[in-house]
């Protein structure tokens, strides 16, 4: 099976590859530019391609941009997993070939809104006002465009059931992220 994985840079992301890779399947992942390490890395089946770029526009912009510009001409895969709303936003404009698969770890407008009640009130406050919205119609793009949604937690089942219950039916709970075993005594 010929899987992308997008956006995937942090530890889930990092087992959702390490898993794929290790039941056989071939998997091309675009994840965040970095100064360390080579621009594309083949290991294996694996293929990891460091292209999405960071700048002055927000997150929630430049992701779904640098996604949309960079997966264009990929594929076609069996399965497309956007890690986040921005990259699922980015894949879902590309129009690459295979169903598309939300990790939906929580609610951008929510993480958004928590965020900047701490901020002082400044140029970051103002901008996060700004971002609401954006974030908001993101959201809702990914999730409406999704054949799957998966979560890694009731919790995050509660937020996104809260938000978007009528996307129920697609969403199916992932076993990944914190080994819970290891933090008991």
């Amino acid at each position: 099976m010929k899987i992308a994985l997008f956006g995937a840079s942090g530890m889930v992301g990092k087992r959702i590859m390490d898993e794929a890779v290790r039941r056989g399947h071939e998997v091309t992942a675009l994840v965040p530019a970095t100064d360390e390490g080579p621009a594309e890395e083949q290991e294996g089946s694996l293929n990891v391609r460091r292209v999405i770029r960071r700048g002055l526009l927000p997150l929630t912009v430049k992701d779904a941009l640098e996604t949309t510009r960079h997966s264009r001409g990929l594929g076609p895969f069996d399965v497309v997993v956007a890690h986040g709303p921005t990259i699922a936003v980015g894949l879902a404009r590309a129009r690459l070939k295979g169903p598309l698969v939300l990790v939906y770890h929580a609610s951008l407008p929510r993480e958004l809104r928590f965020m900047r009640a701490r901020l002082p009130w400044g140029r970051e406050r103002g901008v996060a006002y700004l971002n609401e919205p954006i974030t908001v119609l993101l959201e809702r793009a990914a999730v409406k465009r999704s054949r799957r949604i998966l979560i890694l937690s009731e919790f995050s089942r509660s937020l996104l059931m809260a938000d978007h219950p009528e996307e129920s039916p697609k969403v199916r709970k992932l076993v990944a992220g914190v080994d819970t075993s290891s933090f008991s005594p």
